[in-house]
């Protein structure tokens, strides 16, 4: 999963001498995509909405051999959005609106979401690799 500029930068500030402590988001919110984001941001939201879940252990379990999944199922509810939507993409904030992209990841497959059809990440779908 791409990280993106802005917590890319924080990461090596921390790392390298820039800041001495780095405070991770308390709740982390996840974007259906349509259109991906770059490493700057930007991308097209499906409409759902942004899903916020506590970045906790629960939520997500201690990270194994570089890799860690989420905990939970992200349940983004029904599509209301009047149109068919084609998620391509998860994108990851530290704000319920606006605020900062920290990663993103193309899904393995394109989910093609009718309207009024749920939208789920199952428990496990979220894989997030480091290595």
């Amino acid at each position: 999963m791409p990280k993106s500029q802005y917590w890319a930068n924080t990461i090596l500030d921390f790392t390298y001498g820039g800041v001495t402590s780095v405070t991770p988001p308390a709740t982390l919110y996840f974007d259906a995509m349509t259109v991906p984001p770059t490493i700057t941001g930007g991308g097209t939201s499906a409409g759902f909405g942004r899903i916020g879940l506590t970045n906790n252990l629960t939520n997500f379990p201690s990270a194994s051999g570089g890799t860690k999944s989420t905990g939970v199922a992200i349940n983004f509810g029904t599509n209301t959005t009047g149109s068919t939507q084609v998620v391509v993409d998860i994108a990851i904030y530290d704000a319920s609106t606006g605020g900062n992209l920290i990663a993103f990841g193309l899904l393995s497959t394109s989910v093609t979401v009718p309207t009024g059809a749920p939208f789920v990440v199952p428990i496990n779908g979220g894989v997030f690799t480091e290595t």
